[in-house]
């Protein structure tokens, strides 16, 4: 069985449309300290992105598993 955690962060840009960023391999204990640090450089360094993200709409972890089913008996 193994398990993965990625962390998504959804910005607005200076239009008001939702942006979201996915960062696959994201550590399971990160606290909101360190991604709220995250976001706040996203948004200081946001020029280099077509869309600039201008504020950060929401973050969470998402966490996916797998299990193998035997179906060679």
């Amino acid at each position: 069985m193994a398990a993965g955690t990625k962390l998504v962060i959804v910005f607005t840009d200076a239009d008001n449309a939702n942006k979201t960023f996915s960062f696959n391999y994201a550590k399971p204990d990160v606290t909101a300290n360190q991604v709220k640090a995250l976001a706040e450089g996203i948004i200081t360094n946001g020029s280099i992105y077509e869309h600039t993200p201008v504020s950060v709409k929401s973050a969470k972890l998402v966490t996916t598993s797998e299990t193998d089913i035997a179906v060679n008996s």
